[in-house]
């Protein structure tokens, strides 16, 4: 019963956190990225430190890390239950366009 609520915890977070109201400066956060990320990895559990407005990449590390706890808080979970989480972007060419960005949830135990 626990996985099933834990995936259901990650499409929630996966849905709220690339949906179009993930803004910075009053434009959609992703925008800023794929531009100029490569490789970004994204420990959700790690407190969230600094200032979440120096930068796109800061901020949506920041966002990150809220968004998850926010959706792991509605299923009703504890998240010391979570042993592991990370969220890996990764600018990957695509032949359409200069790159897109793939998004990848690794190792939720």
């Amino acid at each position: 019963m626990k996985r099933k609520v834990i995936k259901g915890a990650l499409y929630g977070f996966l849905g709220t956190y690339m949906s179009r109201y993930s803004e910075y400066d009053r434009y959609w956060l992703f925008g800023f990225l794929v531009s100029d990320l490569q490789h970004l990895r994204i420990d959700l559990l790690a407190s969230t430190g600094g200032s979440a407005e120096d930068s796109p990449d800061s901020y949506a590390i920041a966002l990150a890390k809220m968004k998850f706890r926010d959706q792991v808080a509605k299923a009703r979970l504890s998240v010391s239950y979570v042993r592991a989480a990370e969220l890996e972007l990764v600018s990957e060419p695509h032949t359409t366009r200069e790159s897109s960005m793939a998004i990848r949830a690794t190792d939720i135990a």
